[in-house]
């Protein structure tokens, strides 16, 4: 049974030398080197050497309050979606975030190239409610609308 092997090797020897091709065994548990000279990542697990530069992200609520923090690997653009919820007295909309408080809202969130923090843009608009009143009889009598409060 050792003759086929035999024969194979011989054959891969013979092509080596006459299309010039280096072959090298490399057996599970050895890691062969990076070009760099680190460690490459190979499927039997092994992890290289290259560290991925990563930046700290926060967002904020518009109130300066941490939404969250995150951190995302160079280049890569980061998100967060806010929603503010609304209330009896007030709808709010959250147009995007800004790179100060009550600064100008970001058109887009940029790639990541440092640390950075990110404040909620939020409009708000008092909440009008549409008053009924009727007669002990049930009738309508008038209707008026009114913000919030008043």
């Amino acid at each position: 049974m050792k003759k086929p092997l035999i024969i194979v090797s011989i054959v891969v020897a013979v092509l080596a030398v006459v299309f010039g091709i280096v072959f090298a065994v490399v057996s599970s548990n050895d890691t062969p080197n990076a070009p760099d000279g680190g460690t490459s990542n190979v499927p039997n697990g092994s992890t290289s050497n290259h560290t991925e530069t990563t930046y700290v992200i926060t967002w904020k609520d518009e109130n300066g309050a941490v939404l969250k923090t995150e951190s995302v690997k160079e280049g890569s653009v980061p998100s967060y979606t806010y929603d503010k919820a609304d209330t009896a007295e007030w709808d709010y909309t959250v147009n995007g975030f800004a790179t100060t408080p009550d600064g100008e809202t970001l058109s887009a969130i940029p790639a990541a190239t440092q640390d950075a923090t990110y404040y909620a843009c939020v409009s708000k608009v008092k909440r009008s409610y549409t008053v009924h009143f009727f007669t002990d009889g049930g009738s309508s009598i008038e209707s008026v609308i009114k913000e919030y409060g008043a």
